[in-house]
Parts: C-alpha cells; sequence; structure tokens
C-alpha cells in the first residue's frame, strides 16, 4: 500500500472523489502481491468518506451496481476472472463515465485471454474526458520488506515474528523467480514455520504449497536450502521419506487447510499441481463404482459451483471443457438431491 500512495495517480484519482473528473487506474499484480489488500486501502481514503463506494469481485455472482452520478469509487477485483456479461457492464460503465467516477480495476496480466486487454477484445474505447492510469505491483527484495516493516513497527521489526515470516517469504519469492528452486522451497519452508507458530493458517498453507511447488519442479534434493529445512517438512518436522513423496503429502495437507477456509480458488490450483505430480493410484480395471456418493471430481467441482462460478469458470481452474463440467454439476446435483448449485455444499454428503 505504501508504493500505491506515492502513484502519481492518487491525486487525480482524489480529485475526481470530490467530483472534478474522472479517473480510470489498471492495476497489474501477479498472484500473491496484494492486489486485493491495495483495493481495500484505497476504499479507507478520506475522500471517499461521502462517494459511493462498490468493492466488485468479478466471477463472485454478486448483484451488479447502478451506474449514477456523484462521487463514486468503484473498486473491480479479478477482471480476469470476469464473465461476458461483467465484462459488457464494465465496457458501458468506463465508456460513458460521469463526474466524480474513481475506477480502479485489478487483474493478473498472466490471466487475460487477450493479452493487455483486462476487458478483451476488443480495446474499449475511453472517452477524452476520462484520465487512464497503469499502475504495476511488483514484488519486494528483502532489503524492502525489512525497510517496510521497520517503518510500520520499529526498530525492532526485524525481530518480531511476523515480519521474520515476511522476510522469509520474500526471500523465496525472489530465489524462485530466479531459477533457484532448492534454496526457495528451504525459504519456504522456514517461512511456514514461522507461519504457523503464528497461527496464520492461510499464509501456512501458501508458503507450504510454494515449498512443495519448488522441490517437485526442481526434481531434486534441495542441496541448496539449509540442512534442517531440507530434512524437515515444511511444518519443520522430520521427513524420512524422500523429498517428491514429502512434497506430495504437504500439498494434500495444504488442499485440505484451502477447503476448511473456504478458499476454493486455492485449493483448485493446488490440487491441479497435485494431479501432475502424485503417483498413480492402483486399483482394479473399471471405472470405480460411487453409487450415490460423489466422486473426488464431482465434489471438487460441485465446492467451486456452490461457491458461485459459471461452468466456464470451472472449466478453466480445473482444467476441463465446460461440458464435462456440466455433466459433473447435473450428477452432484442428481446425488444429492440439492435443489440449487448454491445448495450443492450443504447437501454433499
Amino acid at each position: 500500500m505504501a508504493a500505491v500512495r506515492r502513484s502519481p495517480w492518487l491525486a487525480p484519482l482524489r480529485l475526481a472523489l470530490g467530483g472534478n473528473g474522472s479517473v480510470l487506474v489498471l492495476v497489474e499484480s501477479s498472484a500473491g502481491l496484494g492486489k486485493t489488500r491495495a483495493l481495500h486501502g484505497l476504499s479507507g481514503l478520506p475522500e471517499a468518506a461521502e462517494a459511493r463506494r462498490t468493492l466488485w469481485r468479478c466471477g463472485a455472482a454478486q448483484e451488479r451496481p447502478e451506474p449514477g452520478g456523484g462521487p463514486a469509487l468503484l473498486l473491480v477485483d479479478d477482471a480476469h476472472r470476469a464473465t461476458p456479461q461483467e465484462r459488457e457492464w464494465l465496457r458501458e460503465v468506463l465508456e460513458r463515465p460521469w463526474e466524480g467516477l474513481a475506477a480502479v480495476v485489478a487483474y493478473r496480466p498472466e490471466e487475460l485471454g487477450t493479452a493487455g486487454l483486462p476487458l478483451g477484445a476488443p480495446a474499449v474505447s475511453y472517452p477524452p474526458g476520462l484520465a487512464v492510469f497503469r499502475h504495476r505491483l511488483r514484488a519486494w527484495g528483502v532489503d524492502r520488506v525489512r525497510r517496510a516493516a521497520s517503518e510500520v513497527l520499529g526498530e525492532q521489526a526485524t525481530d518480531a515474528p511476523s515480519a521474520r515470516a515476511a522476510v522469509a517469504w520474500s526471500r523465496a519469492a525472489l530465489e524462485e523467480c530466479e531459477g533457484r528452486r532448492p534454496a526457495a522451497a528451504g525459504s519456504y519452508r522456514q517461512a511456514a514455520a514461522a507461519y504457523r507458530e503464528l497461527s496464520r493458517p492461510y499464509a501456512w498453507a501458501l508458503t507450504t504449497e510454494g515449498a512443495a511447488r519448488c522441490s517437485l519442479l526442481d526434481g531434486a534434493e534441495p542441496s541448496g536450502a539449509p540442512a534442517e529445512a531440507a530434512r524437515g517438512g515444511a511444518d519443520g518436522t522430520a521427513d524420512e521419506g524422500s523429498e517428491r513423496t514429502h512434497a506430495v503429502a504437504s500439498l494434500r495437507r495444504c488442499v485440505e487447510q484451502y477447503t476448511e477456509l473456504g478458499a476454493v480458488y486455492d485449493a483448485a490450483r493446488a490440487r491441479t499441481l497435485l494431479r501432475s505430480h502424485q503417483p498413480p493410484e492402483v486399483r482394479r480395471p473399471g471405472r470405480p463404482a460411487f453409487d450415490d456418493r460423489l466422486s473426488p471430481r464431482e465434489r471438487e467441482v460441485a465446492e467451486l459451483a456452490a461457491r458461485g462460478l459459471m461452468n466456464r469458470e470451472i472449466a478453466v481452474v480445473l482444467h476441463l471443457s465446460p461440458r464435462t463440467v456440466e455433466q459433473h454439476v447435473a450428477r452432484a446435483l442428481r446425488k444429492t438431491g440439492a435443489l440449487s448449485r448454491r445448495d450443492l455444499l450443504r447437501a454433499s454428503p
């Protein structure tokens, strides 16, 4: 958020909230860099206190707010997941902005259907009166994390457990980006152990997933990692099996933790990685008989459908065809007796 507060577009955005002009800010961010946190931070601007504030997450089946005059802060998250109807609605708003509109649209550029176009092709025809800015969130280096922690928490910040965990996570992300996966796996484990001690389950799951991902993609023992990290698991316990076996087991725990927390996108991502690396199950010939119970894939699809995702969105997340997703949803509804997609979680055995 500190980098956002120093951005050149912040002053025009504040002016728009005061009823002077209209502004659009396109925020590009890879996963894990805090775009959602930045949007929530903007909603707390003093100038936004008297404005209509809307935080819209694409693909979440929210009711669309009515456009209108007067100061309005429109914060759009996950534009890369927007449905065709949502993209059309956003196009209409941005091609016909009103005085006082301050819109911030955040997305992951690597997940766009058309590179460089957050709302797809053709490009949006922005009117001359709309000031358009682009902002790219970037990962901080370890030194920058230490400085930021010191600014917020004081001189002893780096001695605080949360600060040490953040520094380890930052180091792991940098090492992974530089291709030093064995070292990154060790740093992720260090961060995961710290977050476990802090009782931060979501952060623990993300860093544990990172350690498993680096170990599996590297395909070798993490010789570059600290010795105790190479011998230990994501939670610091001894690992008697191979690194690969332990990584697969860690991913399974991540899936369980994400599911318990309701983090469906994270759970689906971890399941995809797990399926590509876990050893195939040995079973008798023929398709397994689940009778009236949901199969693992049907349960996976049912969880996402119950969270409000549409079939084509589930297809993208799970790397399936929309037709296959449609069949899984139909079987899940039949087996559970649910009256609607949203009832699937409550009705599933």
